[in-house]
C-alpha cells in the first residue's frame, strides 16, 4: 500500500486510490490527450523561469508526480519530483524539498530500488518531524515500512509503521489514513505468524472505515479477511469475507480492485469445487488485470489462485498450467523474493502427477533462486543499514548543535545577570545550565553509541550465521550428485577397475562421506547454539526439499520414496530446525531401508497439532536405539540430537517398530501455535 501526499492533503494510492486535484490547465491537456500531456510534462523548457514562480512549480510538479504514481508511470514520477526537488533547494525550502524526496522514493521503490527508495524517504521523514508535520510525516513512514516489507525485513517494517501509526494520531489524521496504517501492520504481523494479532489490528480498521463510510477502504479489510481465513483453510469464511468485499467494490469505481476479488473469489470457488465458475472467474480476472495495465500484479494474484487449486484433488495439472505461467511472469519481473516459495509449489505438484523430471530441474531453479535472493537481501541490508547509521549521525550533529545553543542561551543569562549585578547568581546560571545540558547531550549520546554499536554487533552476527547457513547448506547438493555419480560408477564400472582403481574409488566415497558428515556437524552446532527463529511456513515444502536431498541415495539402493504431506497445511515453528530433523530421520530411514524398499513418509493435523511419520522397511529399532542410548547402531546416527531439536520446537519425536515388525516408525509432533501466543521474529 503506497502513501502518495500532495499540497497540505494526502491520499492512499494502490487498491484505495482516488486521483488527487489539478490546475485547470493540467487537466484540459489530460483530458484532451494524456499522452501529449505527459510529453509537455517531460519537456523542461515548460518550467518559469521567474524565481518568483519557483515554489508554485514546484508544487505543480509534485503534484503531476502523484499523478504520474497514480497510474503506475514510475520513471515519469521519477524525473517530475527530482525537477521539484531541484526548484525546492535553489529556493531553500527544506519542506517542499523533503515532499519532492517522498515522491522520488515512491518512484524508486514503483522501479524496485529499495535502498534508494529507503535513501529517499528517511530524511523526507526527519524533516517533516522536525517541523511537526505530523501528516506528512506519517505517509514517510508509511511508505518506509512498506518497502521494509516488500524487501522481507519485517521487523523494520512493524517499527516504521508503528511510527506511522503515532505520526497519525498526533496529526489527528483522518479515519482512512489510520485505518490504511493498521491495516499494513496486521499484514506484517500475519506474515510474522501472529494470526491473532493481524486479526485485532484488521478488525480495528475495518471498524474505522465502516465509521468513516470508507467504500474501498472496507471492501480491502474483508479481502484481507478472506485471504487469511483461505490460508488456514477455512473456506467458509474465507467466502463471506470475499463476497462481502465484491458486494463494497461494485459500488466503487476502481477496475484494479474488482480485478484482484474477482481472483480472490475464483480461488475460494477452486476451494469449494466450484470449478467451472472458479475458471470463468479467473479468466475474466485476469483479462481485467491487463485492461486496467496492473500486468505485475497479475503474477501475485494469479499465484494466489494457482495455490488454491494445488489443494484441490484431482486439479494438480490445472493448478500447475496455472503456477507455471505466474512463474514465468515473477521471472521477467525480477521478483527474486518470491520465486522461491513459487517453485517450491511447482516441485510438489510435479511429484504429485509423477514428473520427477521436471522436479528434479524446478528444485535446481529453486536453489538457484534462493541463492540469488539471499545474496540480494544481504546487500540490500547493509545499504539500508548505511542509510539508518547515517540518519543516526545527523542526530548526532543536531545535537551537537543543541548543545552550542545550550551553551549560548547560557552565556546570555550568565551576561544579563552580570548587567543586573548578579555576579553571583550569574556564575550559577551559567554552570548549572551547562552541567545540564552537557549531562542531557552526553547521556543521549553514549546511548546511541550502545545502541548502535549492539545493532551492528548483532547485525553482523546475524549475517555471519547467515552465510554460513547458506554455504553449508549449498555444498550438500553437489555433494549428494558426486555421492550418487560415486555410487554409480562403483556398481557399474567397479568390476572393470583394477585394485588400483577400486582403492581410489573407495577412497572418494568415504570422502565425500565424510564432507557430509561435517556438513551435518556443523548445522547441528549451529542450531544447538543459535536461538531459532519462527515463522509460518508449509511443512510440504521443508519435506519436499529434505526428499530432494536423499533421492541420490535412495536411487543408488533402488529405494522409493512415497510422500504424502498436505500442500496447503500451515505450521509456526523454526523451519531451520525442522529440516534438520527431518533431514536426520528421513536420511536414516533410506540408508537403513532393504534394497529395493520403500519408504513413506505422511502427516495428519488435528485441534492438537500437527504429526508426521517416516517408516521403512529395514530390520527397525531395537531396545537400545529406541531408548537413544549412546552406544546404539544403526538408527542411532543424528537420533539423540534430532530428539533435543524436536524438543526446543515444542514437539515431540518419537521413534519404534512398525505393528507387523517389518521396519522402523518415526512419528514427529508438533503443537499448533496458541491464538494467543505471539511468535517473536
Amino acid at each position: 500500500m503506497r502513501r502518495v501526499c500532495v499540497g497540505l492533503l494526502c491520499w492512499v494510492g494502490g487498491l484505495a486510490a482516488e486521483p488527487p486535484p489539478s490546475e485547470a490547465e493540467w487537466s484540459e491537456r489530460w483530458a484532451k490527450d494524456a499522452v501529449a500531456a505527459e510529453a509537455w510534462l517531460r519537456e523542461p523548457g515548460e518550467q518559469a523561469a521567474e524565481p518568483t514562480e519557483w515554489a508554485a512549480w514546484a508544487g505543480f510538479l509534485a503534484e503531476r508526480a502523484s499523478d504520474a504514481d497514480a497510474r503506475g508511470h514510475f520513471e515519469l514520477e521519477l524525473g517530475l519530483a527530482q525537477r521539484a526537488l531541484s526548484l525546492a533547494e535553489r529556493i531553500e525550502s527544506d519542506q517542499l524539498a523533503a515532499r519532492a524526496r517522498n515522491g522520488i522514493g515512491l518512484a524508486q521503490w514503483g522501479l524496485g530500488d529499495y535502498p534508494a527508495a529507503v535513501a529517499s524517504f528517511s530524511p523526507a521523514l526527519e524533516t517533516f518531524a522536525a517541523h511537526e508535520d505530523w501528516t506528512w510525516a506519517a505517509g514517510a513512514a508509511s511508505n518506509l515500512g512498506a518497502v521494509f516489507h516488500d524487501s522481507g525485513e519485517r521487523d523494520l517494517a512493524v517499527e516504521y509503521y508503528q511510527r506511522a501509526l503515532d505520526y497519525d494520531r498526533l496529526g489527528e489524521s483522518p479515519p482512512a489514513y489510520v485505518a490504511e496504517t493498521l491495516g499494513n501492520l496486521a499484514v506484517v504481523w500475519f506474515d510474522l505468524g501472529d494470526a491473532a494479532r493481524a486479526e485485532e489490528l484488521e478488525r480495528e480498521a475495518l471498524a474505522m472505515r465502516i465509521e468513516a463510510e470508507d467504500t474501498v477502504g472496507q471492501a480491502m479489510s474483508y479481502n484481507n479477511l478472506g485471504d487469511r481465513a483461505l490460508r488456514s483453510g477455512d473456506v467458509a469464511g474465507a467466502r463471506r469475507h470475499i463476497e462481502e468485499a465484491v458486494a463494497l467494490a461494485s459500488e466503487a469505481d476502481n477496475a484494479y480492485l474488482q480485478a484482484g476479488l474477482q481472483m480472490m473469489l475464483a480461488a475460494v470457488q477452486a476451494r469449494g469445487g466450484e470449478l467451472a465458475e472458479a475458471r470463468r472467474n479467473y479468466e475474466g480476472a485476469m483479462a481485467a488485470f491487463v485492461e486496467v495495465g496492473a500486468v505485475a500484479e497479475r503474477a501475485s494474484f494469479a499465484g494466489t489462485f494457482g495455490e488454491a487449486l494445488a489443494a484441490v484433488p484431482g486439479q494438480e495439472a490445472w493448478a500447475l498450467e496455472v503456477l507455471s505461467d505466474s512463474v514465468a511472469e515473477l521471472e521477467a519481473q525480477g521478483r527474486r523474493d518470491t520465486l522461491e516459495e513459487k517453485y517450491g509449489q511447482l516441485i510438489e505438484l510435479h511429484r504429485r502427477l509423477g514428473q520427477d523430471e521436471q522436479a528434479w530441474t524446478a528444485a535446481a531453479k529453486r536453489e538457484a533462486y534462493r541463492r540469488e535472493w539471499n545474496e540480494e537481501r544481504m546487500r540490500q541490508r547493509a545499504q539500508f543499514l548505511n542509510v539508518l547509521f547515517a540518519v543516526e549521525k545527523k542526530d548526532r550533529e543536531l545535537e551537537r548543535l543543541e548543545l552550542a545553543e545550550a551553551q549560548a542561551a547560557a552565556e546570555a543569562a550568565r551576561a544579563r545577570a552580570l548587567r543586573n549585578g548578579w555576579a553571583g547568581a550569574a556564575a550559577v546560571v551559567l554552570v548549572v545550565g551547562l552541567m545540564v545540558a552537557w549531562r542531557y547531550v552526553s547521556v543521549r549520546r553514549a546511548n546511541r553509541q550502545i545502541e548502535a554499536a549492539n545493532r551492528e554487533l548483532a547485525q553482523a552476527n546475524a549475517d555471519k550465521d547467515t552465510f554460513m547457513g547458506i554455504a553449508t547448506h549449498d555444498l550438500k547438493a553437489p555433494l549428494a550428485v558426486v555421492r550418487f555419480g560415486l555410487g554409480m560408477l562403483r556398481d557399474q564400472w567397479g568390476p572393470r577397475l583394477d585394485e588400483g582403481g577400486r582403492t581410489l574409488l573407495a577412497d572418494s566415497e568415504r570422502a565425500a562421506g565424510r564432507s557430509v558428515e561435517m556438513i551435518n556437524a556443523f548445522l547441528d552446532a549451529q542450531l544447538g547454539r543459535q536461538g531459532g527463529e519462527k515463522t509460518r511456513l508449509r511443512p510440504a515444502e521443508v519435506v519436499a526439499r529434505v526428499v530432494t536431498d536423499v533421492m541420490p541415495v535412495a536411487a543408488a539402493k533402488g529405494v522409493v520414496v512415497e510422500q504424502e504431506v498436505a500442500a496447503a497445511e500451515e505450521i509456526v515453528t523454526d523451519a531451520l530446525r525442522l529440516e534438520r530433523v527431518l533431514s536426520n530421520v528421513v536420511h536414516n530411514a533410506v540408508k537403513f531401508c532393504r534394497e529395493g524398499g520403500l519408504v513413506e513418509i505422511a502427516a495428519s493435523s488435528d485441534a492438537a497439532g500437527w504429526t508426521l511419520r517416516v517408516r521403512d522397511e529395514g530390520a527397525g529399532f531395537g531396545q537400545a536405539q529406541a531408548s537413544g542410548a549412546a552406544n546404539a547402531v544403526g538408527h542411532q546416527t543424528g537420533l539423540r540430537f534430532s530428539m533435543q531439536l524436536a524438543a526446543t520446537l515444542g514437539g515431540r519425536l518419537e521413534v519404534g517398530n512398525r505393528t507387523d515388525r517389518s521396519g522402523a516408525e518415526v512419528r514427529l509432533s508438533l503443537p499448533k501455535l496458541p491464538a494467543n501466543q505471539r511468535v517473536e521474529a
